[in-house]
C-alpha cells in the first residue's frame, strides 16, 4: 500500500506535475476563462471537508480523535488552510476584475445558491 509520509519531495512534485499535464490534456486553455482563486477556495473548502471525513471515520471505527496528537495535529492543518483561504482572499483584493470572469467555471456551488 503506498503511504504519503513514504514519498519524497521530488516525488510530490513529480506527482504535482502528472496531474498538472493531464489537467492541461483534459481542459486546454479553460483556466483563461476560470477564476482562478475560486477554484483554490473551492479545493481548500474540499481539503476540509476530507478532515472531517477522516475524523468522522475514526470516530466511528473506534479511535477518539479529539483526545488524542492525530486530533491536535488535524486541527493545526485546518488552522492552515484558513491561513491559505485568507491569503487567497488578500489576493482577490488586488486582482483586477478581468481575471476573475468566470466563463468556463461550469457550475459552481455559491455561498448563496
Amino acid at each position: 500500500m503506498k503511504r504519503l509520509k513514504d514519498i519524497t519531495c521530488s516525488q510530490l512534485e513529480e506527482w504535482r506535475n502528472t496531474r498538472a499535464a493531464i489537467g492541461r490534456k483534459k481542459y486546454e486553455d479553460k483556466h483563461l476563462k476560470r477564476y482562478g482563486l475560486v477554484d483554490v477556495m473551492e479545493e481548500l473548502l474540499d481539503a476540509e471537508n476530507i478532515i472531517k471525513l477522516i475524523e468522522d471515520r475514526m470516530l466511528k471505527q473506534g479511535y477518539n480523535v479529539q483526545e488524542s496528537l492525530l486530533g491536535v495535529r488535524l486541527a493545526s492543518l485546518e488552522c492552515l488552510l484558513d491561513d491559505v483561504k485568507q491569503a487567497a482572499i488578500d489576493i482577490d483584493e488586488i486582482l483586477e476584475d478581468k481575471y476573475c470572469t468566470d466563463e468556463e467555471g461550469g457550475d459552481r456551488i455559491w455561498w448563496n445558491d
